[in-house]
Order: C-alpha cells, then structure tokens, then sequence
C-alpha cells in the first residue's frame, strides 16, 4: 500500500493490515462510484441539450405549416392537440429505444457483475428518466409551438 513518506520525504511501500486494506479498497470503491456517476451525468446532460434543442428547432421550422393549418380553418387548440399527440409518440419510440439500447447493454453484463439478469441500481431510476423524457419531449414541442401560434396565420404565413 503506497503512502507513508520515509527517508528525506520519498515515499515507501508498507504492509497493511486487514482492516487497513479494506479501508482503502472502499475509498477508493466510493471514489469511482462518484467519478462515474459525474461522468454519467455531464453525457446525460450533453445529450439532453441536444436533444431539446433538435425538438425546439424542428417544431419551430413549422411555422408555416402552423399558419398554413390556422389559414384552412384549424383552431389553435387542434394544432395544440396535433402537436401533443406527435410529442407523446416522439417520447414513446425515444423511451422505447432508449429502454431496448440500454437494456442490451446491461443485461449481458448483469450475470458477469451480480448474477442477475436485472440491472442493479434504485428502482425508482427507470420511471425517473421515463417521466423526465416525456416531460422534456413535451415542453421542447408544445412551449414553441404555442410561440409559433401567436402571430396572425396571414402575417405568419407571409413572414420570412
């Protein structure tokens, strides 16, 4: 176990007792768990922005479609609906996907790890993610969507 200082200062290698050890290995246990779980977060998060951003851009490119739809006779709330129905399918398949990927990755390594097939880990972390992805999915379409119905379907459709 590396750490003591000795002579003039450099450092030396001790033996260590049982309890020593086991205290080391869990520092440093707990010390990877952090570091992953902050490296886990930061590509979350990267990969988040990404994807609100993607959704935002793409619902606002609409507009003309939204005054299109507004200048035929639709209503504000069927293009709110419209687009609270293709939100709720954008999260769904995003779930799906996202829940197969990932499944397939942890499941082969579950028996490796723990010997189960399930992942380890708070069973409250699934739904979490679940819930955030529908709500973020929902507010990246819905939140420009209603910014692009305020303007006049005439003056929207004629804008640049």
């Amino acid at each position: 176990m590396p750490g003591r200082a000795g002579h003039r200062g450099l450092p030396t290698d001790v033996v260590a007792d049982r309890a020593e050890a086991g205290a080391a290995d869990t520092r440093s246990e707990s010390t990877g768990r952090v570091a992953n779980s902050l490296m886990a977060a930061v590509v979350v998060g990267h990969t988040v922005i990404a994807l609100v951003g993607s959704l935002i851009v793409a619902t606002d490119a609409r507009r003309d479609e939204f005054a299109l739809q507004r200048l035929i006779g639709s209503t504000r709330g069927q293009a709110m609906w419209m687009m609270s129905v293709e939100a709720l399918l954008t999260a769904l398949v995003g779930i799906v996907l996202g829940t197969g990927v990932a499944a397939g990755a942890l499941i082969p390594l579950g028996p490796a790890l723990d010997g189960s097939v399930l992942p380890g880990g708070p069973a409250w972390l699934h739904p979490a993610i679940v819930g955030t992805s529908a709500a973020l999915t929902f507010v990246a379409v819905l939140l420009p969507t209603s910014v692009a119905l305020r303007a006049k379907p005439v003056e929207a459709a004629v804008a640049p």
